[in-house]
């Protein structure tokens, strides 16, 4: 009879141990982060074969000076996106984040293919934090592509909306004016870091309002059909309460 390997058992993953929650919200990161970057690197793929492309800066623009302080705040939605199903309360709330940055993130791309555009600042300063890290990869610089609508813009106040409030043991104002006050820095920083234009950053805060809003209306759709007279939710399971025998009928 062949004898159980302890050694090989000592030195296997126990994914075991890790709570099962913790792997739903790794589940649902993937499940958004696959989709995600097709849907990024193949709109921007697309986007940079069009011959033409269309600027979309107001005059005087472009002379706005590149401000190197803001590159954290700009960057700090890059931090706080795949951090999500760490930093919401539950997997209801990650499920319905990255549910809503997915269709947020069709949507942009469907507009990057279709509606291909070019940044009007210096060359200098194109893409300009993207740009070094592309030259330091021999890589094509993708953030060149993607213009309006911001998808940073769009992200950072559909976290606010979504995430920021559900921190605390009740939806606290304190936590909500930090959300909005920081997706409003993140939305400035966009421009003084010269990664977007300001109808780039009107157009990010446009479908950010636009997800939120129809991830509300699906959810009272969902309440309203819980509601109806027609509609039951599965009754629970009924037990049969056996009498005891307590003796001999008289």
């Amino acid at each position: 009879m062949d004898q159980p390997d302890h050694a090989t058992d000592r030195w296997r993953p126990r994914l075991s141990v890790i709570p099962p929650e913790l792997k739903d919200r790794l589940r649902l990161a993937v499940a958004f982060f696959g989709p995600w970057a097709v849907l990024w690197f193949g709109s921007h793929w697309i986007s940079s074969l069009w011959p033409w492309r269309l600027c979309l800066a107001v005059p005087g623009e472009e002379q706005i000076p590149f401000v190197a302080a803001m590159v954290p705040w700009y960057l700090s939605l890059d931090l706080a996106v795949p951090l999500v199903w760490l930093l919401a309360p539950d997997l209801a709330t990650v499920r319905r984040i990255y549910r809503t940055l997915l269709v947020q993130t069709a949507v942009a791309a469907t507009v990057f293919m279709l509606l291909p555009q070019k940044l009007a600042f210096p060359n200098h300063t194109k893409g300009a934090i993207w740009e070094g890290i592309a030259q330091s990869t021999s890589s094509p610089n993708l953030s060149w592509h993607a213009n309006a609508p911001s998808l940073h813009v769009a992200f950072a106040f559909t976290l606010a909306a979504m995430l920021f409030p559900t921190w605390g043991k009740s939806p606290h104002a304190a936590w909500r004016l930090l959300g909005w006050g920081w997706a409003t820095g993140v939305a400035v920083s966009t421009w003084l870091v010269h990664e977007h234009h300001i109808v780039d950053i009107i157009s990010g805060l446009g479908l950010a309002w636009w997800g939120c809003r129809e991830l509300r209306l699906q959810n009272s759709a969902g309440d309203a059909w819980q509601k109806l007279p027609g509609h039951h939710s599965p009754d629970p399971p009924q037990t049969t309460k056996i009498p005891h025998n307590t003796g001999p009928a008289i």
